[in-house]
């Protein structure tokens, strides 16, 4: 049986978010959830099916399989895309990542006001990697961003690559894993690339909203003319159509929309600012 393992981790994805609890079984005492365990397990299963996509809106009989021997490394990427409304072309996007071997798939979540979609999957450092290049390249051949307009602010085609470590991984290593898909990201495709967060290589940039300063429409402009927004890795200017990608890593995020029951936007600034981790 699955819970003969010493460690159980058990991951449940609620649109942008990942909720890892780790529990340790004691053979005198119920499962209690450890807050500094290491999870020492990888891979998501359906008991019933065997599948290896974690549907949204039910997690019943999916684990993660392994005991304590059986640590291998595990890390998140939640790439945002700016496509929300064209479903032919999301569809396309996820299914690049979902070609990639070890990556599993969590969640998806379109949004048409914003015009963009958030996707979040899982795997071994590699997989995650190759995975996340695709989705960009797909991207830029997908989604023009001199037509595209949405309510959420963005660069490009593919406007944020975060990757999370999860198990067996440390910031660094994540670090690392996003130097490494910007390179090739720029390599294969053309797309500019910016670093953020952890991965930032100048203190500006660590800021997601600096780098995103004016949006695609001013950003293709200003690169031209300022060096302190040119990408970190690209010329003087971006890509023709899908603008530029920004690359880094970071924690684990919430993200999540409230309903305001006023057109006052000057009152939903203010409690942005109050419960915001960038203000």
């Amino acid at each position: 049986m699955l819970f003969r393992s010493n460690v159980v981790a058990v991951f449940t994805s609620r649109r942008r978010s990942l909720v890892l609890r780790l529990k340790v079984r004691h053979p005198h005492r119920r499962h209690r959830v450890l807050d500094r365990a290491k999870p020492r397990v990888l891979v998501l299963t359906n008991q019933a099916a065997g599948e290896r996509v974690l549907p949204r809106r039910s997690h019943r009989g999916f684990f993660i399989e392994g005991g304590v021997g059986a640590m291998q490394p595990l890390v998140e990427c939640v790439p945002n895309f700016s496509e929300g409304r064209d479903r032919a072309a999301i569809e396309r996007i996820v299914g690049v990542v979902r070609a990639v071997a070890g990556v599993t798939i969590l969640d998806l979540h379109s949004d048409s006001s914003h015009n963009r979609s958030v996707l979040t999957f899982v795997g071994a450092p590699k997989a995650v990697r190759e995975a996340a290049v695709r989705l960009v390249g797909e991207a830029a051949q997908l989604i023009n961003m001199n037509v595209q307009r949405g309510a959420h602010p963005r660069i490009g085609a593919t406007d944020v690559v975060p990757f999370v470590p999860v198990a067996g991984v440390s910031m660094y290593d994540c670090v690392q894993l996003a130097h490494a898909a910007g390179q090739e990201i720029y390599k294969r495709f053309g797309v500019p690339v910016y670093f953020y967060e952890a991965a930032a290589l100048r203190a500006e940039c660590r800021a997601l909203e600096n780098i995103r300063r004016g949006q695609y429409e001013q950003l293709r402009e200003l690169v031209k003319t300022d060096v302190s927004r040119r990408p970190d890795i690209g010329g003087a200017q971006l890509h023709s159509t899908a603008g530029a990608t920004v690359v880094g890593a970071r924690k684990f995020l919430i993200a999540f929309n409230v309903n305001l029951d006023t057109p006052d936007v000057g009152a939903a600034k203010a409690i942005a600012r109050k419960i915001r981790a960038s203000g």
